[in-house]
Order: structure tokens, then C-alpha cells, then sequence
């Protein structure tokens, strides 16, 4: 999963969209996973759309474009309003923490307001051609790489594998859950299984509680800068080759199965909680036949 870029450039006209492509085609170059906000139509736009990439960006690109002139300041310079839909975009990805950013800002943009403070140090623009160089520029300096993530990652759905003889007769999946950042730990990770998608319906989880790390003890972990650890996020009965389970805190035994005498493509979605970190979701996707020769897993991320 590589690093998701928010570009936050305005799209007026010919001239800005095309900047604001170029930018996108540079970070793709470069192994990122570059998004260009596009001004939105409707509710579910902003909300699936801007704050939903918003939410999942690992660095920001804040590009301010002039736009209608202001009164002149005392010393009769002119002034222009800066871009309204990128100011806006900017606000919302402070909220939602997002620190690893670059701002640029075209000559003669009116600083006002929380811009005051936190674009008083941007570099200037005159002419929007600039702006691609000054991008790579900033991000060279600050040494951006696509691998890093702000977010946990699933790194590996690992091969599912069987218990020995004189164990319970068990076939467990297990999710490998990575820390790409480099700088700070993943506190008290925990993971749940929230809602299954069959054919026929969805419904939430039936045990939402926390589940179990692998060959650790405890139902919770601390994931180190640039490490990993490991979830065991479901196992099947090869008794009842229908029946899936999962090893969760809950209290009550027997403990029933999240999945019975189950047939078909299966989605089971999950997420994983820690402090500081974005939340992450996954899903595994299973092909249950009932026959423990043909039942595989599609993985794949949410």
C-alpha cells in the first residue's frame, strides 16, 4: 500500500487542473498513491470523497490560487482572496491530524484568519507553471517516501495452516498488522471482526470483542515503529467444515460460531483500534464450500 497523497489544488480552469495533474503525475513517479480534490456536487461527494481521502491520506499538498481582489491594503497594495474549497479541505485535514504537508501560495493571497498562522511560512508563487518544481522541491527536502504510512497497514493474509493431531482440530487465518512509521509505536492495538456480507445479507458481528494475537498472550499489542504483529482472525472447525470461529475475549463457552454450515463468498470485515493511529479496516473474503479441500480466502483490503 503505498503512501496516499492529497493534492489540494484549485480547479478553476484549464491552467489549474492541468498543474494539478502534473503534480499527481510526479508523486505516481514516484511510487505514491496521489489524490486531486475536484470541486464536489453533492453531500456524499465532500463526505465520501474529500473527507473520506482526507481521512485516508498520509501527506497533504496545499496549493493556494488567487482569486477575487480585496479592498487594498494601507499601502495600496492589492490583495486577493485565496482559493475558498482548498481553505476549507486545509481545515479539515488539520483535524484530522494530518502533519506531514507542504504549502505553496500565490503572491498577493490575503492572510487572514488561522491562515495568518499557518500559512505565514509558505513558500510564494507568482505564476502557477512554477509550482510543480517547488512541489518536488518540498517534498525531496523533506524526504517523503512511499512507503511510509501515518495509518496501520495490512501487510500479509498469511496461508492458512492446521493445528497439529493432538491439538484441537483447528484451520486458522492470520493477519500480519504493520507499523510503518518510524517514530512511534502503535499503542494497545486491538482488532474485532464488526460485520459479515453473504449472499443473501449483511448483519454486524455476532462476538464484536476483541480478538487474539497470535502465540501472545492477551488480546492487545503494542506494534513498534517499523514492525509488525500478527492477529488470528478466524479458524475453521475441520470436524464441521461449515462451522468458522474466532478466538475473542467474550466470556461465555461454548462460544458459537460466527459463521454455520456456511456456503459461498463470504466478506468479513474487520478493524483494528490503536492510540494515535488512524483506524484501519480489512476484509477477508471467503469462499466457504463446506469441503475443507476447496474452501479458500480472496483476500483483500477494505
Amino acid at each position: 500500500m503505498p503512501g496516499k497523497v492529497f493534492i489540494s489544488c484549485g480547479q478553476r480552469d484549464d491552467e489549474e487542473r492541468a498543474v494539478a495533474g502534473q503534480i499527481a503525475d510526479w508523486f505516481s513517479s514516484r511510487g505514491f498513491d496521489p489524490y486531486v480534490a475536484i470541486q464536489t456536487q453533492s453531500f456524499q461527494d465532500v463526505t465520501g470523497g474529500i473527507i473520506g481521502n482526507l481521512r485516508a491520506a498520509d501527506f497533504y499538498v496545499f496549493v493556494d490560487c488567487r482569486r477575487e481582489l480585496v479592498p487594498v491594503d494601507k499601502c495600496g497594495q492589492a490583495q486577493y482572496r485565496g482559493s475558498l474549497f482548498t481553505n476549507q479541505e486545509l481545515a479539515i485535514a488539520l483535524a484530522l491530524g494530518l502533519d506531514n504537508a507542504v504549502f505553496v501560495q500565490q503572491e498577493g493571497v490575503l492572510l487572514e484568519g488561522m491562515a495568518k498562522y499557518l500559512l505565514a511560512n509558505a513558500r510564494k508563487f507568482d505564476i502557477l507553471a512554477e509550482v510543480p518544481e517547488m512541489i518536488k522541491q518540498e517534498v525531496n527536502a523533506r524526504k517523503w517516501s512511499p512507503q511510509y504510512s501515518r495509518h496501520l497497514v495490512v501487510a500479509k493474509l498469511r496461508d492458512p495452516f492446521d493445528l497439529p493431531p493432538e491439538q484441537p482440530q483447528r484451520r486458522h487465518w492470520e493477519v500480519d498488522i504493520e507499523n510503518r512509521r518510524p517514530d512511534k509505536a502503535a499503542v494497545n492495538a486491538t482488532a474485532r471482526l464488526i460485520k459479515i456480507e453473504s449472499p443473501d445479507r449483511t448483519w454486524d458481528s455476532p462476538d464484536p470483542s476483541d480478538l487474539k494475537w497470535a502465540k501472545q498472550p492477551g488480546f492487545s499489542r503494542t506494534i513498534r515503529p517499523n514492525g509488525f504483529e500478527t492477529v488470528d482472525v478466524l479458524f475453521q472447525d475441520l470436524r464441521n467444515p461449515g462451522d468458522f470461529h474466532l478466538i475473542s475475549a467474550i466470556d461465555v463457552f461454548p462460544k458459537k460460531p460466527v459463521l454455520s454450515a456456511a456456503r459461498g463468498i463470504h466478506r468479513l470485515r474487520y478493524d483494528v483500534y490503536s492510540e494515535g493511529f488512524p483506524p484501519l479496516e480489512f476484509v477477508l473474503q471467503l469462499n466457504a464450500t463446506g469441503d475443507l479441500s476447496t474452501t479458500v480466502d480472496l483476500a483483500e483490503n477494505a
